[in-house]
């Protein structure tokens, strides 16, 4: 069991954010998807030197997913750097490479699956003012290249098995959960083998069909992430020795899986107050500070006989039209998002015209459009886009009484509606906001159903 190195479409309204730069395009984010605005690098005697950490951490990143074990980065420093500030720079830069971004093979997939980190002497050139070099990365892993390029395809194909489409979270991570334990065996020969490390590996677990709790880990981290539902690895102690396990998010709740020694479901989506039962002994770095504050692990372990669904956000697909100076319309892109989550594949670049206005409508299936004017010029500039449900005014991810009688109020013209509220609730999208309309927002909330969308197709 040893261990070694390791826009969301919410309950309320789904978000998104949109960020352009005259100079270098229109280019579009989602929170959550990793990526700079900027190009982060400079160009000094032909060459590209990066002056970014988060640029730099991008190419690392792309080179450990793909397990190259030896490559350099062109870096650019300022000329009265130390040794010191080198080191602090580095561990800046695999934080940043480490960090958990929702995507399959990032985050906790890299951490725990590499094993050590070299370097070597650097050949540094100066203009005086600034230090260029290429920055050295040795890298050793658990894996090889050749073995980690089987993975994606087995995920895939496990998945597809199972069948997940149209299941909540909590059924899939059942099914993954099942498929991992009855298809994978405990590796405790590996573990005598001199130089073994395999068996710590996503491969191990997925294509050998044995492994010991990292491999375990890696594998339902990697496989939760691809069905859609959230996941991390985390560390401890189990009966004294150390254990490596899963917490899986649930609604707004993450709970234990522990995979590895699971029967029955006697280790599963368990809380904080069950740690003792199953002798396990949690790092604090999972229960207190940044990692607590974003990733809450339950008390109490789940119920799925009292719960109701975790995640009431079915799958929707994001539209951004763009019209530009000319008046010519159309689609900047069209991307279809699984149940609760939105996460741009890195960003979606437009080249544009300077000082022109532009257009943008962001639509999603049952969510009221909305349309932000932007004027290009050389600063840069965002624009966040809340989009609420037909007829939820108040934005809580459902349509209730409250906003039943609010649709009743403005039919009455005894408040006024104006912008993206009275598109909200102008349910049938005939321009007015009438009797018509708050029958359709009436008839939804006694249903408990959501209004159906008028126009998106």
């Amino acid at each position: 069991m040893k261990i070694l190195k390791r826009l969301a479409c919410s309950l309320t309204a789904l978000t998104l954010a949109l960020t352009m730069s005259a100079a270098m395009g229109i280019t579009a984010y989602a929170q959550g998807g990793s990526g700079t605005s900027q190009p982060g690098y400079v160009t000094y005697k032909n060459e590209n030197y990066y002056i970014d950490e988060a640029a730099v951490a991008d190419i690392v990143r792309e080179n450990m997913k793909k397990r190259v074990e030896e490559f350099s980065v062109n870096v650019r420093m300022s000329a009265d750097i130390t040794s010191r500030d080198l080191s602090n720079w580095r561990d800046r830069v695999f934080d940043l490479v480490q960090q958990h971004t929702g995507e399959p093979d990032e985050g906790d997939y890299i951490t725990y699956q590499f094993g050590s980190i070299g370097s070597s002497s650097l050949e540094i050139t100066s203009d005086g003012e600034y230090y260029y070099f290429p920055m050295p990365f040795s890298i050793s892993y658990y894996n090889t290249a050749a073995q980690e390029a089987q993975v994606p395809a087995k995920v895939d194909s496990v998945l597809q098995s199972l069948a997940l489409d149209g299941k909540s979270d909590y059924e899939k991570v059942v099914a993954v959960h099942d498929w991992l334990r009855d298809n994978t065996t405990y590796d405790q020969e590996s573990l005598s083998i001199m130089g073994s490390v395999v068996q710590y590996t996503a491969y191990s677990a997925l294509i050998r069909g044995k492994a010991v709790c990292q491999g375990y880990s890696n594998a339902f981290y990697r496989m939760m992430l691809q069905a859609g539902v959230d996941c991390r690895i985390v560390t401890g102690k189990l009966d004294s020795v150390n254990h490596a396990w899963n917490i899986v998010k649930l609604g707004d709740k993450y709970y234990i899986v522990d995979v590895t020694n699971d029967h029955d479901h006697n280790r599963f989506l368990k809380g904080l107050n069950d740690l003792e039962d199953l002798e396990l002994v949690l790092d604090s770095s999972f229960t207190q500070g940044e990692f607590a504050e974003k990733f809450p692990i339950s008390q109490t372990a789940y119920d799925p006989n009292t719960q109701t669904d975790p995640d009431p956000v079915k799958s929707c697909a994001v539209q951004f039209i763009v019209t530009d100076p000319q008046s010519n319309r159309f689609n900047m892109v069209k991307l279809d998002y699984g149940e609760g989550y939105i996460d741009l594949p890195g960003p979606m670049i437009m080249s544009c015209d300077i000082n022109k206005d532009y257009n943008f409508m962001v639509a999603a299936q049952g969510y009221a459009p909305r349309e932000y004017p932007a004027y290009t010029d050389s600063s840069s500039m965002s624009i966040s886009a809340q989009l609420n449900k037909y007829g939820d005014g108040d934005g809580d991810g459902k349509v209730t009484v409250k906003d039943a009688m609010r649709a009743i109020q403005f039919a009455k013209q005894n408040i006024k509606a104006e912008g993206y509220t009275k598109t909200i609730f102008d349910v049938n999208a005939d321009g007015v906001i009438n009797t018509k309309d708050a029958m359709i927002i009436i008839r939804a909330c006694k249903s408990s159903n959501d209004v159906k969308d008028p126009i998106f197709k």
